[in-house]
Parts: structure tokens; C-alpha cells; sequence
């Protein structure tokens, strides 16, 4: 395989410290999936795309840990990070709603008949017991779905992607946008992943010149212990003096001014109610 190849040159390449060669290798493998996108993705049924972002994933968590590990020397690392987020993370999402959409108000009735077989094959394989009969649906799934994939254009590749000034330009005074990016670790020697977990926040306002981030290097800890004592808080209803630091001073320092914050999370930070996190200084929760 082409991109396991160029993943294992670059592999060695951050082994040996030439990280120009690194980036050029990377770069390389994210034209490659964008090239995949915009040729496939209108032709692919559901069960394709997700298959494609999982893929798409698993080199987008190494591009990223390059990103945060090289930024300082590199800062056009985070706006690309920033960009690859917004084209990628709403992907499926945005796909899924715009199907149905398009084929409700196509008034195409064989369409719309096709996405109702195909939902329902979705519903009879959730009820199905056998491995046999649960296998025999999912391939008669892929098959309706790819077809209606391909008859319902639900990916127009001619469509601009958006880019961190695009959300900056739809910001007033006062605001922020933060997107949070869960980044697993990963071995470059061993070419796989590891226990280790990042989190970076990518805070953009209205008149900054520049992407300001928060890096989270303990994010075990954070999915783990400070999550469980965070859920312990509102499960028992006490005074949580703790979470508000885990989670949010380190983002804090970049909101000075802001009134209203527009809040991206991922991993463990869907999990928290930001509203709900107690500020120890100013006897404050966020959402007062």
C-alpha cells in the first residue's frame, strides 16, 4: 500500500530528526485522502464514508501530533490543524442531514422508497441475531446504500472548504470560537499507537492574527480521574473546586473580554457542561 509506504518514510525520516522530509511525506498523504474526496465521496453510500474517515483518521491523529509537537518552529501548523478539523469533523454529519433533505424534497419517489429500505435495513440489523443473517443484511445494506449515494449527489465537490478565517469573519466583539481535537499518541519507532493522549483547544477571535492554543498533555488524566471526580460532584451535588482548573483556566487566560464563546468539544470534553464548572477565585460557575 502507497500510503502505508509513505507513512513508514515518514516514520523514519522523525526517527533520524529530519522533519522537513517529515511534513513534505505528510503533506503528501493529505492531498492523497483529499484527492480520494473530492474523485469518491459524492459516489459513496454511508457505510463507504464512514469507512473512508476511519482511515482518514487514523493519519490525521499523526499529522496532528506532528502539528503540536512543531508548531512553535512552525506556527502555519495550527491553521492547517484548524482547517483539516472543520473539512473533516462535520463530514459525516453534514452528509447524513443533507441525504435526507435532498431526497425528501427531490420528489423523486423511487428515491425517497430507496432511503426508506434503507433505513429500515439499518433498523433490521440492530434486531438481527446470527452472525450469517447480520452479515447477509450488511452486505445488501452496502449495496442499497452506495446506490443511493450515487443517486442522490450528496457531496458537491466544488463546494469551498472552510478555513479558520471563515469562522473568524462570522465573529462580533466579544466573542470566541473554540474547537477542541483529542490527539492519541503514537509511536514513530513502533508505527503504532500508544496509551498517551493530547488535547488541544484552538481559540480564534474576531481580531487576532494568529490561532492561540492550549495544549493538554495529561489527557488520561483527564478521561479518567478528573472526569470521575467531575461526574462524582454532580452526582452528589458538591462543591467541585477542582474541575474548573482541570478543564478550563488554561483557556480561560486566552478569553479575557469575551462574553459569549462558541464551544467545538471532543473526547472527554463533550462530556463536561462547561456551565457547570465552579471558579474557586471568583466564587463563580461559567454559566452565571
Amino acid at each position: 500500500d502507497v500510503r502505508e509506504f509513505i507513512l513508514i518514510q515518514a516514520t523514519y525520516d522523525n526517527h533520524i530528526g529530519n522533519m522537513n522530509k517529515v511534513l513534505e511525506l505528510l503533506t503528501e498523504l493529505k492531498l492523497d485522502y483529499a484527492e480520494e474526496l473530492d474523485e469518491n465521496f459524492e459516489n459513496m453510500g454511508e457505510v463507504e464514508r464512514a469507512s473512508f474517515y476511519s482511515r482518514q483518521s487514523e493519519f490525521a491523529n499523526i499529522q496532528n501530533l506532528v502539528a503540536i509537537q512543531e508548531y512553535a518552529r512552525r506556527p502555519e501548523l495550527i491553521e492547517e490543524l484548524y482547517n483539516h478539523q472543520l473539512k473533516y469533523k462535520g463530514l459525516l454529519l453534514k452528509t447524513s442531514s443533507s441525504i435526507k433533505n435532498r431526497i425528501v424534497n427531490s420528489g423523486d419517489r423511487k428515491l425517497i422508497a430507496l432511503y426508506d429500505e434503507v433505513q429500515q435495513l439499518k433498523q433490521f440489523i440492530g434486531k438481527a441475531t446470527g452472525e450469517k443473517s447480520v452479515d447477509s443484511l450488511k452486505n445488501v445494506l452496502r449495496e442499497k446504500d452506495a446506490l443511493l449515494g450515487q443517486l442522490s449527489s450528496i457531496y458537491k465537490s466544488d463546494s469551498a472548504d472552510p478555513t479558520w478565517l471563515d469562522v473568524q469573519a462570522n465573529l462580533e466583539k466579544g466573542e470566541a470560537a473554540i474547537e477542541v481535537i483529542k490527539i492519541p499518541g503514537y509511536d514513530f519507532l513502533k508505527m503504532e499507537p500508544t496509551e498517551d493522549i493530547n488535547y488541544a483547544a484552538l481559540s480564534v477571535k474576531p481580531k487576532s492574527k494568529k490561532i492561540d492554543i492550549v495544549l493538554f498533555d495529561n489527557g488520561a488524566f483527564l478521561e479518567n480521574k478528573a472526569f470521575n471526580q467531575y461526574q462524582n460532584s454532580i452526582k452528589h451535588q458538591l462543591l467541585d473546586e477542582k474541575s474548573y482548573t482541570f478543564f478550563w483556566s488554561s483557556i480561560a487566560q486566552y478569553l479575557k473580554g469575551v462574553k459569549k464563546v462558541y464551544f467545538s468539544p471532543d473526547g472527554v470534553f463533550h462530556k463536561i457542561n462547561l456551565g457547570t464548572l465552579y471558579n474557586p477565585k471568583s466564587k463563580k460557575f461559567l454559566a452565571d
